[in-house]
């Protein structure tokens, strides 16, 4: 293999995936200017960012079968030009309906990098790379949230809200030809279209007990950070009353923290003793959010009870989600890898819708519901540890 092309892969793959999670994370700031200037109602404008997650809700189940059929390439490279397309629209759009619309498509466009995009990945590299690679594009895929609303802050500054989608459509632009050149087709065995043949597929992978396990896990650890980024500016803000600034700084904490677990993997310790580490730091995840729930109990007032746990949580999730993604992927030994992708990007989806509104719907002001939101999701990435494989 082309060493020099698989870098160049890499880093275009890492910057357009930043690109499509900045069409969401970076338009933030710009809610209320774009009520404005779209005489949108407060609802509708929240619904642009619902408009977001239905896209790639909607159609990432069925962009499996279709990146098994037609390709890797073709999927990623059609995605990537529909981003381009509805992105620009945003930037152009006269009313909240046509904004809207294009929403639904620019969050579906991120669906066929997370399906057919993540599959090239596992295809491309053997497994100790292929976790390397997941753990920088997890980093990237937090940083979206960490730094995003502060990148949007600046071009609503600079340009306007309408700016901020013309900078991100010009980049992934740039991105699309980049990938024309340097994006391998990893797809060299073909699987018909059939509805019956897709359906025994999805039914083989989910009953897998190895796939199924590993996934769980990895997808609520992933579910754990939601409910931070859901519940950390009301924790900061409004329960502390510290000020924003302080909530960007506590966020820069623990996206650091979670970076420092992906770069962690480059360790050869790592590589060497993976599955020792993996059950090891579950345990470590399970504890320190049994901790938290301890100290936001006996001493609600302190932050740093809450905090300290959440740090290690978070760099838990670093080290250990890209290796759950990758042992699950390897349990589905001859299934096509678009089929594998497609449910469980359906899956982390899941549980993170299911994250974010148990914050909304438990959420009383107090530290302790969130700590035991995220003790939940811990327990569950540690059920049946032992068995992952």
């Amino acid at each position: 293999m082309n060493t020099k092309r698989q870098h160049q892969f890499v880093g275009l793959v890492i910057i357009y995936t930043l690109v499509l999670f900045l069409s969401n994370d970076a338009y933030l700031p710009a809610l209320p200017q774009v009520m404005k200037d779209l005489g949108a109602s407060y609802h509708n404008a929240q619904l642009s960012l619902t408009a977001w997650f239905l896209g790639p809700a909607c159609i990432q189940i069925f962009l499996g079968p279709l990146s098994d059929k037609y390709g890797r390439r073709p999927i990623v490279l059609c995605g990537a030009i529909i981003f381009i397309i509805s992105t620009t629209i945003c930037a152009i759009v006269p009313n909240i309906t046509l904004f809207l619309l294009a929403r639904i498509f620019q969050g579906a466009s991120t669906a066929t990098m997370l399906v057919a995009g993540y599959a090239c990945i596992h295809e491309y590299f053997e497994t100790a790379t292929a976790i390397k690679v997941l753990g920088k594009m997890n980093s990237v895929t937090v940083l979206a949230p960490a730094l995003g609303p502060l990148l949007g802050v600046l071009m609503l500054y600079l340009m306007g809200w309408r700016g901020i989608f013309i900078v991100l459509a010009i980049i992934a632009l740039v991105c699309l030809a980049g990938l024309l050149k340097k994006m391998p087709e990893t797809n060299t065995e073909r699987h018909p279209l059939h509805i019956s043949g897709v359906l025994k597929t999805y039914h083989t992978v989910i009953t897998n007990k190895f796939f199924l396990l590993n996934s769980i896990s990895y997808c609520s650890l992933f579910a754990g950070l939601i409910v931070w980024i859901t519940a950390g500016p009301f924790i900061i803000v409004d329960l502390f009353k510290l000020p924003t600034v302080d909530f960007g700084l506590y966020q820069a904490i623990i996206f650091g923290c979670f970076i420092l677990g992906s770069l962690s993997l480059k360790l050869a310790v790592v590589s060497r003793h993976q599955k020792k580490l993996r059950n090891g730091f579950l345990i470590v995840v399970f504890i320190a959010t049994a901790c938290a729930i301890l100290l936001s109990w006996q001493e609600p007032k302190i932050l740093l009870g809450f905090f300290l746990p959440l740090c290690i949580y978070a760099f838990g999730g670093g080290l250990l989600m890209p290796i759950l993604s990758r042992n699950a992927v390897d349990a589905c030994v001859d299934m096509p890898m678009g089929a594998i992708m497609a449910i469980q990007a359906t899956l982390l989806s899941s549980f993170g819708v299911i994250s974010s509104a148990s914050v909304g719907f438990f959420y009383k002001h107090s530290m302790l519901p969130i700590s035991v939101i995220i003790f939940i999701f811990a327990t569950l990435a540690c059920v049946g540890y032992k068995k992952l494989g």
